[in-house]
């Protein structure tokens, strides 16, 4: 959803550690993961960031109707997808132009 690279999740991910917000913990089935655990100091921050989640989008979408939202959406959705694979193939391309 965030579409994030990995470097990037990694360093956001460390911040939220050092601030206490998230605990790594070693995943038992697959030494390369771990698994987040969200610590008791995120709970103020979560409930903060939801109720100001919901009044943002009672905000701007003040008289869209449900079914347009959901309509719109689903654009979103496509046109997020179309871009992925669009990225996709220049990537592609330029390593077969690589070598």
């Amino acid at each position: 959803m965030l579409d994030l690279q990995p470097i990037t999740l990694t360093r956001l991910l460390d911040r939220l550690a050092d601030n206490g917000l998230i605990e790594r913990r070693a995943d038992p089935n697959d030494r390369r993961a771990n698994r987040l655990y969200l610590k008791p100091a995120a709970k103020p921050l979560l409930d903060r960031l939801s109720n100001l989640g919901a009044g943002m989008m009672e905000t701007v979408l003040n008289g869209v109707s449900p079914t347009s939202i959901e309509r719109m959406l689903k654009e979103l959705s496509a046109v997020k997808d179309n871009l992925r694979s669009a990225i996709a193939r220049n990537t592609n391309q330029q390593q077969v132009a690589a070598g």
